[in-house]
């Protein structure tokens, strides 16, 4: 009867110890998110510049939701700066298919000094599945160091700037400078409140109708005189687009452009002849004997052009002298009298006299 007392508490202890092994299971499953210790998983790598903080053991998010653990941190064999360091992610075979190719595992802190994590961006669909030992591009955010250094660098810099805004305020204070006159000297205000005044007694005017940008603004019939000015300009710009008048079939007809292509062709024609030395232009910009044969004509016609002016010769005589001018005039006259004459009795200054030998 002892020993059966004996294997029954036996049983009793047994049965307590699983149930406590089966709640503590059941309780690392809940903590685990649901992950057991028989999840399937795979392992991806990343590289990464600095790890400072990241164990092993440090969590794995994709898009925030945990999916696996660091299984291995160490330095790698590369020489780029940027792949320092090797880090060996095991993650839930069940997120394999949100793992592509152009995902990317940045190192992220809970906090500013927590614990260290791995987050991984969801990749796009059109890439490829990451498979079981494959790389994803890896980013490490700048550390506390860079971080307080950048911070020192601008505390001093804000440092910098008080200590010169601090000597501005006491220049503007003492009344140095422009900006300092204009803070502390009242006829400047007085001035500028004068020329306010003066400005609001013209908006006054011009609000009233007074002068010309007052009646610019106030009348009506200015108003309608620009729409009637607007609408023809508008009305001569609707004939030009559709072909009608002189600048609109110069504008539409093709052939007036024609015409004036041809134009230039034979102009380019003139020059390139005249650039080649043919015909009197030519010989004129390229013979220098004709081209001072030219001038000297120019200047004899000058001598003639200056001896007529002032009076010498018959030609000049003739254009300066008035008693030649009237002594024509008189010899017109007594020409037109004649013609009269003439025609009124012919018999009197023809005569026909015939003789017999």
């Amino acid at each position: 009867m002892a020993r059966q007392s004996m294997a029954w508490k036996e049983l009793r202890v047994g049965i307590v110890a699983i149930s406590g092994f089966v709640i503590l299971a059941a309780a690392l499953v809940l903590v685990s998110g649901g992950r057991g210790l028989f999840t399937p998983k795979y392992t991806v790598k990343t590289h990464l510049e600095n790890a400072s903080g990241l164990r092993r053991g440090s969590l794995i998010w994709l898009a925030g939701v945990e999916v696996g653990s660091v299984g291995e941190v160490r330095v790698s064999r590369s020489d780029d700066p940027g792949r320092a360091v090797e880090v060996h992610m095991t993650i839930d075979r069940a997120f394999q298919q949100s793992i592509r190719r152009d995902s990317q595992a940045t190192l992220g802190s809970i906090g500013l000094l927590g614990d260290k994590y791995i987050e991984i961006s969801r990749g796009s669909q059109s890439e490829p599945v990451v498979s079981d030992g494959g790389e994803i591009d890896g980013s490490s955010p700048p550390d506390i160091k860079r971080i307080i250094q950048g911070t020192n660098d601008l505390m001093a810099n804000v440092g910098d700037l008080v200590e010169r805004v601090t000597g501005i305020a006491g220049k503007i204070n003492v009344q140095e400078g422009t900006l300092g006159k204009l803070i502390n000297d009242p006829g400047i205000f007085n001035n500028l409140t004068g020329t306010t005044e003066e400005l609001q007694d013209l908006v006054k005017r011009i609000t009233a109708g007074e002068g010309t940008i007052g009646q610019l603004v106030s009348d009506p019939r200015l108003y309608e005189e620009l729409s009637q000015t607007l609408q023809l300009g508008q009305n001569v710009v609707t004939k030009v687009d559709s072909g009608e008048g002189t600048l609109g079939k110069a504008v539409n007809d093709p052939a007036i452009y024609d015409r004036a292509e041809r134009m230039l062709a034979r102009f380019e024609k003139v020059v390139k002849r005249i650039e080649d030395g043919e015909g009197f232009l030519g010989r004129l910009s390229k013979d220098d004997t004709l081209y001072s044969q030219f001038n000297q004509s120019l200047g004899k016609f000058s001598n003639v052009a200056e001896k007529m002016s002032n009076g010498d010769g018959t030609v000049s005589r003739l254009l300066k002298d008035p008693s030649l001018y009237s002594n024509l005039d008189l010899a017109s006259a007594e020409l037109v009298k004649f013609m009269h004459d003439l025609r009124e009795n012919p018999k009197k200054y023809l005569r026909i006299k015939l003789s017999l030998w």
